[in-house]
């Protein structure tokens, strides 16, 4: 494997993120382009091209599936955490050039995002390493397939309550299954705006479809399809779940917000496939789904159990999915040792950044905020000057402002000498030649600097401040 950089464009000042990268990985030529992007700072870019094909992706990923097998079902210790870590670092180094490299082992941010082609979905990109740590661990990950993107309208918001459907032990036969449901479903029923349903033991498909379209959260916990048997899907007394089930079941509804699939083989059925699709997954993204949790690799019954509720018990609590699964792969890790490889096997397919309890879960970003305050200026005078506030600010990209109905404009920039220049700017321009200066508007400007909380946009307006205390003050 090899990697080869193309001229990175990075400015002087070193960019300040803290919030979300992208990681781009597309074929291309018989290998994989790679792009590094962030969504706070549109200024950082770093490119390079992988030579790494996409057998050799498959390869690699059985790699992987070996290890996981030796040590899930035959107790095999020779391979601990630090064969995967590892394994994980010599590709690391191998597929990114070296200014990626760099950037992903110093990045501030919280969030990483990768954004694949279909084929290379199967690949347990989360456990590349840097030497030290995972991916998974070291941020917290989710995946988005562009091809796969639905056309289907956005799901409505939620109600005051969050419908929660817990299927498990759907074939009877699977008693660890009912024990995962039964923990969930008390821990769930905790939660204040949760209505929780639970099916268990002896299920018909019929009685998933006809609640899927009201679900906000469905959990299955039971028997995947096994990959010699043709059609995919989840196991119920009466046959299989599949995706022609899901796409009638689904036709001009919407699926539900979050899906967990807890499925026995789950790697070939809700899962992924040996090809890098997967039935189950693609269709509920394509009907419009946001978010799935699914496994890699086939994992134990008590072990997925455990994993899956402190998930939902840090979901609970208001972090983020992203936040929820990062810190249930730390917990797990530091509880189980270096042979409990759980918490290495499950992924995100879905912005990391959402929350399904709360409607807005912030990222923080390193700032400089400029505090404009006009609530001194005469009636007469204020529109003209709010309009020269906003005019200066469109010389500067990437600044953003809220406006409050007191009088006071609140701006951000990616630099504090943006937001310097910004206020000399705006003074001169109130002062200068300006009829607004023959009747002295009294104009104060403070700038703030430090870290800042940005929420998810409402609709029609970009990312606004939240809440952060400014290291320095001058006005």
């Amino acid at each position: 494997m090899s990697s080869t950089s193309s001229d990175p464009t990075i400015l002087a000042d070193p960019p300040s993120v803290s919030g979300i990268l992208l990681l781009d990985l597309h074929q291309q030529g018989g290998g994989i382009d790679i792009t590094l992007t962030s969504r706070q700072n549109p200024d950082l870019l770093l490119t390079c091209h992988s030579d790494l094909s996409i057998e050799t992706v498959h390869d690699l990923s059985n790699q992987f599936r070996a290890i996981f097998a030796s040590i899930n079902l035959h107790g095999d210790k020779n391979h601990t955490h630090a064969t995967i870590l590892n394994l994980g670092h010599q590709i690391f180094r191998g597929i990114f050039s070296e200014p990626i490299q760099k950037h992903l082992q110093d990045s501030p941010c919280e969030y990483l995002i990768l954004q694949l082609d279909p084929g290379l979905v199967s690949f347990p990109w989360e456990l590349l390493s840097d030497g030290a740590q995972f991916f998974g661990c070291r941020y917290a990950c989710g995946r988005l397939v562009p091809a796969w993107e639905s056309e289907a309208a956005n799901r409505p918001p939620p109600g005051p309550e969050l419908y929660c459907l817990v299927v498990t032990n759907p074939t009877n036969d699977l008693p660890e299954s009912g024990r995962e449901g039964a923990s969930l479903v008390q821990q769930l029923s905790r939660g204040e705006k949760l209505h929780v349903e639970w099916l268990n033991g002896h299920i018909e498909k019929e009685a998933v479809l006809s609640r899927l379209a009201k679900a906000d959260i469905l959990h299955y916990s039971g028997h995947g399809t096994k990959p010699a048997s043709g059609e995919r899907g989840w196991v119920f007394t009466n046959g299989i779940l599949g995706c022609a089930d899901l796409r009638s079941g689904l036709q001009n509804q919407h699926p539900p917000r979050l899906v967990f699939s807890n499925a026995c083989h789950a790697a070939e059925a809700g899962g992924f496939e040996e090809n890098g699709h997967s039935a189950m997954l693609e269709c509920f993204i394509r009907s419009g789904g946001q978010h799935f949790i699914g496994t890699l690799f086939r994992i134990l019954d008590r072990e997925s159990r455990e994993f899956s509720n402190r998930i939902y018990s840090l979901l609970l609590s208001g972090k983020s999915i992203g936040q929820s699964i990062r810190q249930a792969r730390l917990e797990t890790q530091a509880q189980g040792g270096v042979h409990d490889l759980t918490w290495a096997q499950y992924v995100l397919f879905g912005d990391p950044a959402a929350g399904i309890l709360h409607e807005e879960i912030s990222t923080s970003e390193a700032r400089t905020g400029c505090l404009v305050d006009l609530r001194n200026a005469a009636n007469g005078l204020l529109r003209p000057i709010i309009n020269q506030v906003h005019s200066t600010l469109a010389s500067f990209p990437h600044s953003e402002s809220l406006n409050f109905e007191n009088g006071m404009i609140f701006c951000s920039f990616q630099r504090p000498s943006d937001a310097v220049r910004f206020a000399i700017r705006l003074v001169s321009r109130l002062q200068q030649g300006d009829p607004l200066a023959e009747s002295g508007p009294d104009c104060r400007i403070a700038i703030h600097d430090g870290e800042m909380f940005f929420f998810p946009p409402c609709r029609g307006r970009k990312n606004a401040p939240g809440r952060g205390r400014p290291d320095r003050n001058s006005s």
